[in-house]
């Protein structure tokens, strides 16, 4: 199913609700992928699936529809992971870009909001907001130092987040479908900077990082 004419992260949130429920009352489904666009900011889809139908409406979706809607879908669904997909070819020039979304992906169309957001903003954020982060197009970063400073910049903006490395985007299924890791409190608090202000961080040595988080597909 494709959702046109916007993004849902903000005007088409509801769209996706009903297109959600809809699936999932087919009652054929086991398991649901939702694939944004490169531009979507993650916290705000999260947040769709994790409120409370006492909670404030979310942003662009009317009030006097909003406690329906989250009632269906908080019966037929449930949030299972934070998935983000890192080029690692590109890595380095999208976190020294001073550009906006709006200027390097005109393609995609995003709205004013979406538009003035720094490109480097959105791949921080959307590291940060992930449960388990890809870092995918290893193949061509013929430098393995370069690779490995990739890799430890992410772990310090996600210190919780699993890590796998990839070619082609190639994973093992089980490593990121019915992971049963999202947790919107423990996903809102991962960022690393927070943890460096409250003073939970612990750095790893190479030695001391978990095999399970390097995997190799």
């Amino acid at each position: 199913v494709e959702l046109q004419n916007g993004c849902i992260c903000c005007n088409l949130r509801e769209d996706l609700l009903i297109e959600v429920h809809k699936m999932a009352s087919q009652g054929k489904f086991d398991y649901m992928v939702i694939e944004s666009s490169g531009i979507c900011e993650p916290r705000p889809i999260a947040e769709t699936f994790s409120m409370d139908v006492k909670d404030s409406p979310p942003r662009a979706m009317p009030s006097n529809r909003t406690e329906s809607r989250l009632k269906v879908l908080n019966a037929t669904a449930r949030l299972d992971t934070m998935v983000s997909v890192v080029d690692c070819q590109r890595f380095w020039e999208n976190m020294n870009s001073l550009e906006n979304v709006a200027n390097r992906y005109k393609e995609y169309k995003p709205s004013e909001e979406e538009g003035k957001k720094r490109v480097v903003d959105l791949l921080v954020e959307q590291v940060e907001f992930a449960n388990v982060i890809v870092l995918n197009k290893i193949d061509v970063v013929k430098d393995k130092q370069q690779l490995e400073t990739v890799r430890k910049i992410v772990r310090r903006l996600n210190p919780e987040a699993k890590i796998y490395q990839t070619s082609f985007g190639k994973i093992d299924p089980d490593k990121i479908l019915d992971t049963k890791l999202f947790d919107m409190e423990k996903v809102a608090a991962s960022a690393g900077w927070l943890k460096e202000l409250k003073g939970d961080t612990k750095h790893k040595d190479d030695d001391d990082e978990e095999e399970e988080e390097e995997e190799e597909e």
